[in-house]
């Protein structure tokens, strides 16, 4: 399979995945410990997510993985296409009134994914 088959989303995800396990030298520990990390950040699939939410959750998990903290409304417009950071605002208080996110009223950058530490 060449890169150029592989979704720009896995392949961002499998560096920072290298990256946090570049220290392992055994190729069975680091794919057990890349399998183990994607299971327990996994996103729990949420039914009734659109298309548009369930790419802000995905970006906000993979962009808080790579980064240490959440995005801004405009890289999340940016990420996902969406032209105004009011868009943003609506997905993203739709995703905390689905209970798959949560926010910390009047902080920015304070999303949080719900079943995170």
């Amino acid at each position: 399979m060449s890169p150029n088959e592989i979704p720009p989303e896995i392949y961002e995800r499998a560096e920072i995945l290298m990256d946090q396990f570049r220290h392992i030298e055994d190729d069975r520990e680091f794919v057990a410990r890349i399998l183990m990390e994607e299971a327990r950040t996994a996103v729990p699939a949420r039914l009734g997510l659109t298309p548009i939410q369930s790419n802000v959750l995905t970006f906000v998990d993979q962009f808080q993985a790579k980064h240490g903290y959440t995005p801004a409304y405009r890289e999340i417009a940016k990420a996902v296409g969406l032209s105004s950071k009011s868009g943003v605002h609506r997905v993203v208080h739709d995703l905390v009134s689905r209970g798959a996110v949560q926010m910390k009223p009047g902080q920015s950058r304070s999303i949080s994914i719900v079943g995170r530490a």
